[in-house]
């Protein structure tokens, strides 16, 4: 659990002007830590996993809770990439032959305080799609680190991040120092495995869509 934009805390390079003492900040981390609980427990709600490993050593766990009803196309399409319930990937498309699965996938493009990005906002632990228009989603993605305000209205948020925050943090450590903070697939962060712990009960029926 983290939460960014308290003075004192990680990510303080940013406030609104407002400084927090020891009982506020406490106060504030329980508020978010409450949040974040309601979601992981949502039964309507998705929730998925992937363990990631950083040069072959497992770095941990990340749960995600996917958001079926704001959007559900793309909430849907990660989750189906979570299972891999859809085989391969089909002729006369993108990666045709290869397993339709993030795992073995590698995060390729990281930037330090930014994004990790991976797949064949507003606000950390997001879970974003670049999106610029209608049938435009990919199995890209983006777990953001940082409010990104900049990306409204121009990436789609379909989830969020519920625990393994460090091991967000880990992935995205790997961009500092090099050029541009950015770091790519020879880092070395993997997706080593996925799956769904939960469906939800709230299933949207794409085909009225």
């Amino acid at each position: 659990m983290r939460l960014t934009h308290i003075a004192g805390g990680r990510g303080t390079n940013w406030t609104s002007g407002a400084l927090y003492d020891d009982a506020a900040r406490t106060a504030l981390l329980a508020t978010e830590q409450a949040r974040l609980e309601a979601l992981r427990s949502d039964a309507a709600l998705p929730l998925v996993y992937m363990d990631v490993a950083i040069q072959g050593k497992p770095a941990g766990r990340i749960h995600f809770v996917l958001f079926t009803k704001q959007s559900p196309r793309a909430a849907e399409n990660f989750r189906q990439l979570c299972t891999g319930e859809k085989g391969v990937v089909p002729e006369g498309h993108t990666g045709a032959g290869q397993p339709y699965s993030l795992k073995g996938r590698p995060f390729y493009r990281i930037i330090h305080g930014f994004i990790n990005q991976a797949g064949a906002e507003t606000d950390s632990g997001l879970l974003s799609m670049a999106n610029t228009g209608p049938d435009t989603n990919t199995s890209h993605f983006s777990i953001m680190v940082e409010a990104a305000p900049h990306l409204d209205a121009h990436y789609t948020i379909f989830g969020e991040a519920v625990d393994g925050f460090e091991v967000i943090d880990a992935i995205n450590a790997l961009a500092v120092g090099r050029p541009d903070n950015t770091a790519t697939a020879a880092a070395g962060a993997v997706i080593t495995d996925c799956a769904q712990i939960r469906e939800g009960t709230h299933v949207p029926n794409l085909e009225q869509m």
